[in-house]
């Protein structure tokens, strides 16, 4: 592909980018395009050039290649913020992501120490990374019979997150199947993690703590839902 596209010039090889790419909604699919996007940096080694190849790299999940040009970048653009922030996304899509790599938890940690979910330009992949985290901590707890240890884990990393700062607003994707807002997936997490954590009362009381409850009838309630959770664990 290279031989095809390397007497292109950068406008031509964007061009072709573009046109090839493009999808539906207006936007680009630059996972298509790492060769494209390494020929453009090659003819122009600016420091924006260099990201747009690394992101589509790692888009592409061309790894083991990203790592290298990272390796490369960071000595040629020293300081580079945009650099930088294009290496926590390397490393949530690469190791968070990665139900093969088990390291993850330290990995997603690394991620929220540099970040914050309180800026605006590293809010979005604070919130993914806690959020995905807590997803496979929930998860891990059928294959482990420490499964109040999984969910006590998974409730931790909820502590890190402001449920009040996640966007309510679910989506539709390209396969047509409706994705729940990170809100939506912040409560049910959090549902799901007392339940793992074995604390089904709290997590009773804290679902109905809005709700106009006589004392008596909350409590009796309380006890009836408690009963319905836990009768199939005796």
């Amino acid at each position: 592909m290279l031989d095809t596209y390397k007497n292109h010039t950068v406008a031509q090889l964007r061009e072709e980018i573009h046109h090839n790419n493009k999808i539906p909604n207006g936007t680009l699919e630059s996972d298509k395009n790492p060769d494209l996007f390494l020929l453009i940096w090659q003819k122009e080694k600016t420091l924006n050039n260099a990201v747009k190849l690394l992101k589509s790299l790692r888009k592409a999940k061309r790894f083991d290649e990203a790592k290298k040009f990272h390796n490369k970048f960071k000595e040629l653009y020293l300081d580079s913020e945009q650099l930088e922030s294009e290496w926590l996304w390397f490393t949530f899509s690469s190791k968070v992501c990665n139900n093969k790599h088990h390291n993850y938890v330290k990995d997603a940690q690394y991620i929220l120490d540099n970040t914050s979910q309180e800026s605006q330009g590293s809010k979005l992949i604070f919130e993914l990374t806690t959020l995905i985290t807590i997803s496979r901590l929930i998860s891990e707890k059928a294959y482990s019979q420490a499964q109040q240890l999984y969910g006590t884990n998974a409730y931790i990393w909820l502590t890190k997150l402001n449920p009040n700062k996640l966007s309510n607003e679910g989506r539709k994707g390209q396969n047509g199947i409706y994705y729940p807002s990170n809100r939506q997936q912040y409560y049910w997490y959090k549902a799901k993690s007392l339940i793992g954590a074995d604390r089904v009362s709290y997590f009773v009381n804290w679902v109905f703590e809005y709700l106009k409850f006589t004392e008596e009838k909350r409590k009796d309630f309380v006890e009836y839902i408690i009963k319905s959770c836990t009768i199939y664990q005796e």
